[in-house]
């Protein structure tokens, strides 16, 4: 049998609905960890969860678009690194979003139960050129909290303008499992401004690029994509009486933060930090 240790995704996507029937949710969250054996242990298993929520969104009926690390699993293969969260672009008011998730939440009739908590709301700022919004869900399995991710969301004037991509779920969350999701490009693009704007960003973002720059992207889909996006936030920039941004390059001063080893060893990866920089630097510069 296939190996998935290392890409659970590719795990999920390969089990068949009809492999466990009339199963109870969680077994099948069990069976799949069990059957994928992905390391770190537990990967396959809150993915599976993170599916089943998204299967959630989409009864709402709402406007989003899936977008980061839960997309790159798509992508980047055995250099995908762990993710544990959702993220979400909308097009307008985060805060009907919220209401018409907890009532569809609400009226769900199963043994997994998903409960809002910590919700928070924050118009565009000096941290963070965009509109964002976050909370936490809390799982509670007969009861007893099972689990527990955050959703992390960003409102954008630009959703409109994203061509999204279907991709296919794993079909033992439910059969023809589609959501839509930005493209990769759009990723690469969130992720270039990520590391070479003047703000403080996390490393995970150097080494998502470094894997995205080994792609075979779209460059112009990317460059459009770029431009779209560094257009807002340059819009919200001069109201903030900051400079703009008009160019791409991780500059040595570049402050970066949490561990750059753990993302690092996370993605597979055993690089020095300025080797990484300058192999992106060099991609960016003859790509962009």
């Amino acid at each position: 049998m296939e190996s998935y240790k290392h890409r659970p995704l590719d795990g999920l996507l390969s089990l068949k609905e009809n492999e466990i029937s009339n199963a109870d949710i969680v077994d099948l969250f069990n069976y799949a960890e069990e059957k994928i054996d992905a390391s770190p242990s537990g990967r396959a298993k809150q993915l599976a969860l993170l599916f089943y929520f998204i299967k959630i969104l989409k009864n709402t009926n709402l406007n989003f678009y899936i977008k980061g690390g839960l997309l790159l699993q798509y992508y980047l293969k055995d250099n995908a690194r762990p993710t544990h969260d959702i993220d979400i672009i909308i097009p307008n008011n985060p805060d009907s979003f919220k209401e018409a998730l907890e009532k569809e939440l609400s009226e769900i009739n199963g043994p997994l139960v998903f409960r809002i908590v910590n919700y928070s709301y924050k118009p565009a700022d000096v941290v963070y050129y965009y509109d964002t919004f976050s909370f936490d869900i809390e799982v509670y399995y007969k009861g007893n909290k099972y689990s527990a991710f955050v959703l992390d969301g960003v409102v954008s004037s630009i959703f409109n303008n994203i061509n999204p991509v279907q991709y296919k779920g794993p079909s033992i969350i439910t059969n023809d499992f589609i959501f839509n999701g930005v493209p990769v490009e759009y990723i690469c693009a969130e992720k270039i401004i990520a590391v070479t704007s003047e703000l403080n960003r996390p490393f995970k973002h150097l080494v998502d690029l470094y894997s995205l720059t080994k792609l075979d992207l779209n460059i112009p889909l990317l460059k459009s994509y770029l431009e779209m996006i560094i257009d807002n936030d340059n819009q919200i920039r001069s109201k903030l009486n900051k400079p703009t941004q008009t160019s791409f390059i991780v500059k040595d001063d570049k402050q970066f933060a949490g561990s750059y080893i753990f993302p690092l060893l996370e993605a597979g990866y055993n690089i020095p930090l300025e080797k990484t920089k300058l192999e992106i630097n060099n991609w960016l510069s003859d790509n962009l």
